[in-house]
């Protein structure tokens, strides 16, 4: 009888975690995740996750499912924020190299990190960074000039239902077309949070889709204003809420209130409503 995927995950898995409590232990897994997701210091969240690692303890790591290649989304690996999973394609784990597994999931342990740890996602595939830094002697700069620009986002199939998802691509990696910076805020075109879409069409209206209380559903959400003649020209969003820039200069937000959903309060015109955002 053939091995399968199923067969091969466990020994594979305990490969990880030797790697990993050592990385723990010497703390090439803390340089990793400070480099890849950015941060200036480590949060007490990162200093309790790695003591765990270096002790051994089977829970400290998020849980490794498998999924068949048709609802991979193109992916290898994939990490859904909505259930802190990590998700592997179990038609390529059957015969697939054990050190490209290894980097698999240290990838998609990268955007696990990232998304207990920071507020916004950090640009790029910082993921596959994480990866590089932790299992090599790291990407050149060249390397991470790349990595920087490219879109590690996806959608994979869990129990039928679609779910936004970070992905370890296929073959090659996820392309994206090399995005200006705003100024002040997130990159121009960055429209996704951790559970939603939404999307800036070229009229200036906008579509949005994924989890409805946290920004998928807009369509209560007055974007053309109280004339109905403005146009959006530009979406930003945290973790759970979005908020859009009409043409005129006035803000409208959606989402999670807790995340920035609700700007009610916010005195966006100023003390002689004259102003614009």
């Amino acid at each position: 009888m053939p091995i399968t995927s199923a067969d091969r995950l466990p020994s594979l898995l305990a490969d990880w975690w030797t790697l990993l409590q050592a990385a723990a232990s010497n703390g090439r897994l803390m340089a990793a995740a400070m480099e890849a997701l950015q941060l200036a210091e480590a949060p007490l969240e990162l200093q309790q996750l790695m003591a765990r690692l270096a002790a051994g303890e089977a829970g400290a790591l998020p849980p490794v499912e498998l999924l068949e290649t048709a609802s991979m989304g193109g992916g290898l690996g994939a990490y859904a924020g909505s259930s802190g999973t990590i998700y592997l394609n179990a038609e390529w784990l059957q015969t697939a190299d054990g050190e490209r597994v290894l980097a698999v999931l240290s990838e998609e342990l990268g955007h696990h990190l990232d998304a207990i740890l920071n507020r916004v996602d950090t640009p790029g595939d910082e993921g596959e960074l994480f990866a590089a830094l932790l299992l090599g002697d790291g990407p050149t700069a060249e390397q991470k000039a790349t990595l920087a620009q490219q879109n590690d986002w996806g959608v994979a199939v869990v129990a039928g239902a679609p779910q936004i998802v970070e992905l370890a691509a296929q073959g090659v990696q996820v392309q994206s077309t090399p995005i200006p910076q705003a100024s002040p805020g997130r990159t121009r075109h960055e429209f996704r949070n951790e559970v939603a879409f939404a999307a800036l069409r070229s009229d200036g209206s906008v579509v949005t889709w994924g989890s409805e209380n946290f920004g998928g559903d807009s369509s209560w959400v007055d974007f053309d204003g109280s004339n109905n003649n403005l146009t959006v020209s530009q979406i930003y969003s945290t973790k759970y809420a979005f908020a859009a820039l009409r043409s005129d200069g006035s803000v409208v937000t959606w989402g999670d209130s807790f995340a920035g959903g609700n700007s009610s309060g916010v005195d966006f015109d100023g003390p002689n409503n004259n102003l614009t955002v």
